[in-house]
C-alpha cells in the first residue's frame, strides 16, 4: 500500500481538520515567502494582541533608556538587515530592566519593516511539552496553528522574533538547553533571551548587560512614566534616592506615587508595601491590611526557596506556610472575621501578586513580579 495522499483524487483521503488550513496554504503557496505573507497577514493582528495583553508585556509597557539605546538602535537595524542575531540580555536580580529592554527590543522589531510583518512570541512560563510545540501552541490562532514546518520557515525567514523571558528562572533545569537547541536546530534568525546568567560558551549570543538606574538618567527615565511635571517628579526622585543607584523597578513604583501627589516611603521596602496595599481587594472578604502585607511576604519567600524566584511552586506549599503562620496569628478580613486559608489564596490571587497555573490536574502558584519576590523574601529571611 501506497502512502497516504491528502487532497484530490481517486486515491486521496480527507485531510484531517487542524490540518486542511496548512495544507491548502501549501497547496497554493508552495512552502514559500509568499505562503509565510499570507499567514502572516491573515494572523498577525491576532498574535500582536497576544503579545500586548500578556501580564509580563503589560507591565512593562513603557521603555526608558538606562543606556541600552544603542543595543536597541542595533538590535532594529539588525531585524531590517534580516541578520542573524541571538540577544542576551543579563542583570543582576529582579527589577534591572531586562524584560524592559527585551520587550522594547521585540517591538522595534515588529515595527522595523513594515512591508514584511515580524510576528513577536512571548515565552514568559514554564513547558511541559517539547519547547518547538510550545511555541507553535503560542502562535494558534482560533483553532488553527502553523506546522512545524512552517514554524521552521517563520523562525528561519526572521518573519518570527521570540522572547525567552526570565529563562535562567524557568522550573525545568533543561530549559536553557531546549531553547537554545531550537533555535540552533531550526536556524532561528531572531531571538532574544532574559537571564540572571550570562550566556553559554559557544552560543553565538549578543550579551547586553542592563544595570541600575544611574542619578545623571533619572528625568529621562521619569519622562518614559510620566507626561506633566517630569522636571519636579525628577527632583522629587532625586532627592528620595540621595544619590544612589535605583533599581528601575523601584524608581518606577516611586514615580506612581509621587504622579498620585503622596509623599515617598522612608525606606525600599516600605515603598514595595505601598504598591501592595494598592494592589489589595477590597469589598467582601478582603483581609485586613496589615494580614494581607504579611501573607504576601510569607508568599514571597516559599516562592523564592529554591532560588529559581519566578517559578511556579505547588499551591500545597504555599498554603502549608499560610497555614504555619495562621496558627500563630490568624489571618483576619476587614470586620475582624478569621479567614480560611483557601480564601486567603484566592484574594492573593485576586490582587494580581500571585498567578495561578493548573496543568494535569495539579495547580501551581507564582508570584508575579519576581524582583518584589526577592526584596520581599530577603527581607522576610532576616
Amino acid at each position: 500500500m501506497g502512502a497516504l495522499r491528502f487532497g484530490r483524487g481517486p486515491d486521496a483521503v480527507p485531510a484531517p481538520a487542524r490540518l486542511r488550513f496548512p495544507l491548502l496554504l501549501i497547496n497554493a503557496f508552495g512552502t514559500t515567502r509568499r505562503a509565510l505573507d499570507a499567514w502572516l497577514v491573515r494572523y498577525s493582528g491576532v498574535l500582536h494582541a497576544r503579545f500586548d495583553e500578556h501580564p509580563v508585556a503589560q507591565s512593562h509597557s513603557a521603555f526608558a533608556d538606562l543606556g541600552n539605546q544603542l543595543n536597541l538602535d542595533s538590535w532594529t537595524a539588525t531585524i531590517r538587515s534580516n541578520e542573524q542575531r541571538l540577544a542576551w540580555i543579563v542583570g543582576d536580580g529582579g527589577g534591572a530592566g531586562k524584560s524592559s529592554l527585551a520587550l522594547a527590543m521585540a517591538r522595534s522589531a515588529s515595527t522595523a519593516k513594515p512591508q514584511h510583518p515580524v510576528v513577536p512570541v512571548l515565552v514568559a512560563e514554564d513547558w511541559t511539552d517539547p519547547i518547538d510545540a510550545h511555541v507553535t501552541y503560542l502562535l494558534r490562532a482560533g483553532r488553527r496553528e502553523p506546522t512545524p514546518e512552517m514554524l521552521r520557515l517563520l523562525g528561519a525567514s526572521g518573519r518570527i522574533v521570540v522572547v525567552f523571558d526570565g529563562l535562567s528562572e524557568r522550573t525545568s533545569i533543561n530549559a536553557q538547553n531546549d531553547a537554545l537547541a531550537m533555535l540552533r536546530d531550526r536556524d532561528w534568525q531572531h531571538a532574544i533571551i532574559t537571564s540572571r546568567q550570562p550566556p553559554p560558551d559557544g552560543s553565538a549570543a549578543w550579551e547586553e548587560r542592563v544595570g541600575k538606574l544611574i542619578p545623571e538618567r533619572l528625568e529621562a527615565f521619569v519622562s518614559a512614566y510620566a507626561v506633566d511635571d517630569v522636571s519636579k517628579l525628577a527632583k522629587g526622585l532625586a532627592a528620595w534616592a540621595g544619590g544612589r543607584d535605583l533599581r528601575p523597578l523601584l524608581a518606577r513604583l516611586a514615580i506612581e506615587l509621587l504622579v498620585r501627589g503622596e509623599d515617598l516611603p522612608l525606606s525600599e521596602l516600605e515603598l514595595i508595601a505601598a504598591f501592595i496595599i494598592e494592589a489589595r481587594p477590597r469589598g467582601a472578604g478582603a483581609p485586613m491590611q496589615g494580614d494581607f502585607l504579611r501573607a504576601v511576604r510569607k508568599v514571597a519567600f516559599v516562592c523564592s526557596l529554591d532560588e529559581r524566584v519566578g517559578a511556579f511552586v505547588d499551591a500545597e506549599a504555599v498554603r502549608l506556610i499560610l497555614r504555619a503562620e495562621a496558627e500563630t496569628d490568624p489571618f483576619c478580613d476587614e470586620d475582624g472575621e478569621e479567614l480560611n486559608i483557601g480564601t486567603l489564596v484566592e484574594k492573593l490571587v485576586e490582587s494580581g501578586l500571585l498567578q495561578r497555573s493548573v496543568e494535569r490536574a495539579k495547580t501551581r502558584l507564582r508570584f508575579a513580579d519576581d524582583s518584589i519576590a526577592e526584596l520581599l523574601a530577603k527581607a522576610e529571611a532576616h
